[in-house]
């Protein structure tokens, strides 16, 4: 008797236990009941608090991009300089982005120039375009199927911005395309003007996880292309941002 009474209660208080456990976590993982040891209404926020911003969900993916997309960087006007810590983050507060859509034509420097004044007049200064934030513009690379895009900017940029943009890029494995334009003052005596190119850059491969004190990445020059852009030799190169070449000026000639 003393052996069955002792299983009978074993079994009962075996039973407590697996019902009282299950119990447990159906509150802890489900919520139910309301006694407060958390699970589902683990999100709801009591202190008034709003979630943290979240990067831009990925683009359903697109046929492959044929060439770069060029994206053209602003500044955010009337507003002071991001004092987040971190590059990415500083760059959503402080830029924002404009896609020119530049098809597979090929233009002379002095035509690409004048074409992308036009563009920066109407559609960044001209409020046509639709601003896009470094997290839209990471989506849309890779939606794409590209590991690369093509950036510019003007003179008006805060250096410090310019370079929060690109790394930002790179933490998101994009490398990013430059354009090169010769300064007449580079030119050796003599030697005809070089077409402008674009040339690409990466981390640098031995202190790619080593960026500085700032956050910004050490890079590589890692190739050189032509993208859109014709070889002729234009024959005054004056790097003018507004696409204005002329004959006249000290230092233009050939």
């Amino acid at each position: 008797m003393a052996e069955n009474s002792t299983a009978e209660t074993l079994g009962k208080l075996t039973l407590g236990v697996g019902v009282g456990f299950g119990l447990y976590w159906l509150i802890r993982n489900f919520g139910f009941g309301g006694f407060g040891l958390g699970g589902g209404g683990g999100d709801a926020r009591t202190d008034g608090g709003s979630a943290p911003s979240q990067p831009a969900p990925a683009l359903p993916p697109r046929p492959k991009d044929a060439q770069p997309l060029f994206f053209w960087m602003a500044p955010v006007a009337n507003t002071p300089r991001s004092k987040q810590l971190d590059p990415s983050a500083r760059t959503r507060d402080d830029a924002r982005f404009y896609l020119w859509e530049l098809g597979a034509d090929e233009f002379t420097q002095d035509e690409f120039q004048r074409r992308l004044g036009t563009f920066v007049t109407d559609v960044v200064r001209g409020g046509k375009g639709t601003p896009m934030s470094v997290d839209e513009v990471i989506a849309r690379v890779k939606a794409g199927g590209r590991d690369d895009v093509r950036l510019d900017t003007s003179g008006a940029t805060i250096q410090r911005t310019w370079d929060d943009a690109k790394d930002a890029l790179m933490a998101a494995g994009i490398k990013h395309w430059i354009l090169w334009k010769e300064s007449p003052a580079d030119r050796k005596p003599g030697k005809p003007p070089t077409p402008a190119r674009w040339e690409l850059f990466d981390k640098g491969t031995a202190v790619d996880l080593n960026p500085t004190k700032n956050g910004h990445y050490y890079v590589d020059r890692v190739g050189t292309a032509y993208w859109n852009l014709r070889k002729d030799l234009a024959p005054h190169v004056s790097g003018n941002t507004r696409g204005c070449y002329g004959r006249s000026g000290v230092g233009w000639g050939r």
